[in-house]
């Protein structure tokens, strides 16, 4: 890679990671101190929820993004595409935990959100090493 290719990487790495913290307060606020709940329906569930997807949206773009730059790069695919997958994970178990409640929902959609995490984590800390 090229010292521009790094500095790109490093940059979008940094604001997926970033986003991810973003998403991670959101969730924890969500869920605990707005106590989201499908049956009833406030203006502060609801706003909170769509910040939450939008986020979510924003996370899934960046992935995508780092995933065709990580092939066009050829390096790092593995961990930008198994990021991805983690953010695609998380957003598909989150709308299911959004549409029933289900708490097994919630719990995927966390154990997805830190599969992403420990990707982009990982990839930032192997770019400082080249």
């Amino acid at each position: 890679m090229t010292t521009s290719q790094i500095r790109t990487a490093n940059r979008q790495l940094k604001g997926l990671v970033i986003a991810l913290g973003i998403e991670f307060i959101l969730g924890v606020i969500l869920t605990t101190l707005v106590s989201y709940d499908s049956s009833k329906h406030s203006a502060v569930q609801t706003g909170f929820l769509v910040a939450h997807v939008v986020v979510a949206i924003g996370i899934i773009v960046g992935a995508i993004i780092q995933v065709v730059m990580s092939i066009k790069w050829r390096t790092l695919r593995a961990a930008a595409s198994i990021g991805l997958l983690g953010a695609v994970g998380a957003f598909g178990s989150g709308e299911a935990a959004v549409k029933n409640g289900s708490n097994v929902a919630v719990f995927v959609m966390a154990m997805c959100f830190i599969v992403a995490f420990i990707c982009y984590g990982y990839s930032l800390l192997a770019l400082k090493r080249t």
